[in-house]
């Protein structure tokens, strides 16, 4: 598996040539609407509703250095369709002594042990590893080890498709999701049981005794003491992101003991779609709107998108060299914050504003107070920084608050100013600080 990298790094040569490939079931659908075309001053317009039409399978293969690319559309995805596609390409390669061929992850099928186990009877996967047997921790460790040269390929993949024009970035849609992750609710600690935990696994190691000991094979015991400092590992850890989560909780949240997983350390505790709790991560995913190609990708321990975005910026700017120059988001990423960020980026934000859940008057209605001083009726100054109320009395500026990604400033006039005021009673009643 460690040739794979050196093979894209071979040089051009149509003796020997190296073919990506990888397939893709794609929908097909159908306009219910006739679309409107662009026209000087007005961009072309589509109905968001469709026809579903079926589906088929792309195959794509394509020779990065050469510059050829092959496309084939087929109504199914079996295994003769497969082979007449690979036989397709040898043909396309008559001269060729060797082909060597890049399989890219099939059916977005990224486990480690799915891998393996494909690799017993899946034709691809043999093929690849010429009827071999790979060991899932050989390909989990690859991935790990490997990790900043699978980032350059993917960055170089990308670079390849912005060069023949496929990924524009004219336009990237931006979103999160939640994954399970590999932990048990049942798997969460507090410190006290972490560290006794940790304790317990540091005297088991010593009892191991010698891992040459003739009571054990060597592989039982070395496979023994490979678990121990595993679950040893993850105790530490467990730990650090203990303190982790303690250093960031809110004020509210500090009376209330925290715990990490014993089996995930850097899991969090969720609140899933259908209303459960799970330990859980966020991935966050950037795609470009015309292609439909990732174009960067993150995983996060907030529970919530906000603050996610700009992260996600970064990571697309790493990737493509640039930063697109609009980006569509739904409502958990408007935040006052995110919006000032893409406005001082000279990014196009699109974006839903959050959803009020109850009508923003509501609380002035049932503290009594009149319609006619609603916020909507004092008129504000940006000369003086000042807002006048209805009547005239000036509000000045008194402090501003960070809530929930806004910030909120706050005006207030004169105690003795609304004291004094015939309206007080239709204005701020109850109350006598203004």
């Amino acid at each position: 598996m460690e040739m794979v990298l050196d093979v894209y790094k071979r040089p051009i040569d149509p003796i020997y040539p190296v073919v990506c490939m990888d397939e893709s079931p794609k929908q097909l659908i159908a306009e219910t609407k006739v679309p409107i075309p662009a026209s000087p001053g007005e961009v072309a317009k589509h109905d968001y509703e469709y026809r579903r039409c079926g589906v088929c399978n792309v195959f794509l293969a394509c020779e990065p250095l050469a510059g050829k690319r092959t496309v084939k559309i087929t109504e199914r995805k079996t295994k003769l369709d497969w082979a007449c596609f690979i036989e397709e390409i040898a043909g396309q390669y008559e001269s060729a002594e060797k082909i060597t061929l890049v399989d890219a992850y099939k059916e977005g099928v990224s486990s480690a042990r799915e891998i393996a186990r494909l690799c017993e009877y899946h034709p691809a996967y043999q093929w690849l590893t010429g009827l071999e047997v790979v060991n899932y921790h050989t390909l989990a460790d690859f991935r790990l080890c490997h990790k900043e040269d699978l980032d350059r390929l993917f960055s170089e993949v990308l670079g390849v498709l912005s060069y023949e024009g496929l990924v524009t970035l004219k336009r990237v849609m931006h979103d999160g999701t939640k994954v399970k992750a590999s932990a048990s609710d049942k798997s969460f600690r507090r410190r006290a049981t972490l560290k006794d935990h940790l304790r317990l696994a540091h005297e088991q190691v010593e009892q191991m005794g010698d891992p040459r000991s003739e009571q054990l094979s060597q592989r039982v015991s070395k496979a023994r003491q490979r678990a121990l400092r595993e679950k040893r590992e993850r105790l530490e850890k467990a730990l650090k992101e203990l303190e982790k989560m303690e250093v960031s909780r809110s004020e509210s949240s500090k009376k209330k003991q925290m715990r990490a997983s014993t089996t995930d350390p850097e899991a969090r505790v969720m609140l899933q779609p259908k209303g459960a709790y799970g330990p859980s991560y966020k991935v966050q995913i950037s795609t470009d709107a015309q292609a439909k190609i990732i174009v960067g990708v993150g995983v996060s321990q907030s529970a919530n998108d906000t603050g996610e975005l700009e992260p996600a910026l970064e990571r697309i700017e790493a990737n493509m060299g640039e930063n697109p120059p609009q980006v569509v988001v739904d409502a958990g990423y408007t935040t006052q914050d995110t919006i000032e960020a893409m406005a001082q980026k000279q990014i196009d934000l699109i974006g839903a504003l959050p959803e009020r859940r109850k009508a923003p008057w509501d609380p002035l209605k049932r503290r009594g107070v009149s319609p006619e001083f609603y916020p909507q009726a004092f008129k504000y100054d940006p000369g003086t920084d000042h807002y006048a109320c209805p009547v005239g009395k000036m509000l000045v500026f008194e402090t501003q608050e960070q809530q929930g990604g806004w910030q909120r400033y706050r005006y207030r006039a004169r105690a003795s100013d609304c004291r004094a005021c015939a309206f007080q009673a239709q204005c701020c009643p109850g109350t006598k600080k203004g």
